[in-house]
């Protein structure tokens, strides 16, 4: 045909009808403002990141340069103490005070120690605490005086309070009492506890704190003390003189055991050849409570055991050996009884009473012996 081929056209596209252009227009339209927010977003956190990473360096610098200087830090200042404010501790409220003189200044220092955790706003609630604590004599002093004391301020109120109430104990100062403690039979711990206290209010140096702790000494504690060093200082002297206390009490202890069990043992080892005894010897033995009994009923001599006689008409009883003679004299009621080991003074009794046995300390009536 010698005609060149014509390209073929593409087939237009459909005309689409105006509302569904219009909305596909708001489809685009709403996803382009989406994807633009969310562009919007993602610059705002990537600034945020660049923000991080450079607080991050810059802590990290702050910290290497710390690390560096802490060293010298430790060796120029010392390390801060922790403020009070953050920790605290339950504190209780004193006890009543009575008006006790030798409980003032305890009294005293647990308010202000309650006052330190739990502080108050004004001088007068100060007061009204330390009143509100007060009972029998203490607050009938405060009752009287509450119209005078109500306007002081806490000092004020302090100082009258130690007047009417703070005096020394027993009248005295701590100085004279301490001149005059002494060890006694106390424990030098005993000892060595109030020596203490009365030194803290007496305002003594140490070297006159030595001197005092010595003179109330025991004599044997300081015969101990002798050959020591006196170059210890009072708290190496109490300490030691404890440990020489403890040490002399426990050997006491030991010897009068020791010397308890000979004494018992000692008491009972029979002899080994043993004289022969009488029925009835004061002695030797004595007769049981049922012996005596039966012999009384059955009208039996108390010594023999014999019948058809009373012991004073006892002949066995008469013929005692020397040195075991009893002798009775009714006229001056005299029972003289000489003993083996053990001396029995003579004892008066009344005309109806006679000794019968000192083991036994029983009294007959005369008429179980005439």
């Amino acid at each position: 045909n010698g005609t060149p081929n014509k390209p073929a056209t593409p087939p237009r596209p459909p005309k689409l009808s105006p509302s569904v252009n219009s909305t596909h227009q708001q489809a685009l339209s709403g996803v382009t403002h989406s994807l633009e927010s969310l562009a919007h977003q993602q610059a705002e956190q990537q600034s945020q990141l660049t923000q991080l990473v450079a607080s991050i360096k810059g802590l990290s610098s702050q910290l290497h340069t710390l690390n560096l200087a802490e060293p010298e830090l430790d060796k120029a200042t010392p390390m801060a103490p922790v403020s009070s404010s953050l920790v605290t501790f339950p504190v209780s409220k004193p006890n009543k005070f009575k008006g006790n003189p030798d409980k003032c200044r305890g009294f005293l220092l647990q308010c202000s120690l309650f006052f330190d955790n739990f502080p108050a706003s004004t001088d007068q609630a100060r007061i009204s605490f330390i009143v509100s604590r007060l009972s029998e004599k203490a607050l009938e002093w405060a009752t009287a005086s509450w119209d005078h004391i109500h306007r002081m301020t806490y000092l004020q109120f302090l100082k009258e309070f130690k007047a009417v109430f703070d005096h020394p104990y027993e009248g005295k100062l701590s100085g004279e009492l301490l001149a005059k403690l002494r060890q006694g039979n106390r424990s030098v711990v005993e000892y060595s506890l109030e020596f203490r206290i009365l030194a803290a209010s007496s305002g003594w140096n140490e070297a006159a704190l030595l001197v005092i702790f010595r003179q109330g000494l025991n004599p044997d504690l300081l015969n101990e003390l002798a050959c020591e060093d006196d170059d210890l200082s009072l708290d190496q002297l109490i300490n030691l003189a404890i440990k020489l206390d403890h040490l002399l009490r426990h050997q006491t202890r030991v010897k009068l055991e020791r010397k308890f069990k000979r004494v018992l043992s000692a008491s009972k080892v029979a002899p080994e050849n043993p004289e022969p005894t009488e029925p009835m010897q004061c002695d030797s033995s004595c007769l049981s409570p049922e012996e005596r009994l039966r012999r009384m009923k059955n009208s039996l001599c108390l010594y023999c055991g014999e019948p058809g006689h009373w012991i004073r008409e006892c002949t066995k009883r008469k013929a005692l050996t020397p040195g075991k003679h009893v002798e009775y004299t009714p006229y001056a009621n005299v029972v003289s009884v000489p003993s083996k080991g053990l001396v029995y003074k003579s004892i008066i009794f009344s005309d109806q009473y006679l000794l019968s046995s000192p083991f036994s300390c029983g009294f007959s009536p005369s008429r179980f012996w005439s």
